[in-house]
């Protein structure tokens, strides 16, 4: 899976792994979010991906897939000394990659 994301401030992350949707940990580099993920594919246009870093939970995040394929919600679950979560909406840009997706809104 590669990941790249532009934040508000104008930085970048890029990150990369090679994971299959088995639950199995992977090495994860390019982010300091995180340098181990796991991920499953529970149903169709749905995926949990588990992060960790420094041999420790980071979050976890489930991706949802609308069905125009247009549009997708990540729910983030970290602990950052009390549980979080934050909900973010995407929108898949027609006339950028196929892959590239922007933020639409957050909320917490």
């Amino acid at each position: 899976m590669d990941v790249a994301i532009t934040y508000a401030d104008g930085s970048k992350v890029h990150s990369h792994n090679v994971a299959t949707l088995d639950g199995s940990a992977v090495r994860v580099t390019g982010t300091p979010e995180a340098d181990q993920a796991a991920m499953i594919e529970p149903r169709a246009n749905v995926l949990v991906l588990a992060l960790g870093k420094n041999h420790m939970p980071a979050s976890t995040r489930v991706y949802s897939v609308q069905s125009d394929g247009r549009h997708m919600v990540e729910t983030a679950v970290g602990y950052d000394g009390q549980p979080t979560i934050h909900t973010h909406y995407f929108t898949r840009l027609v006339s950028g990659p196929a892959h590239q997706v922007v933020p639409d809104r957050s909320s917490h």
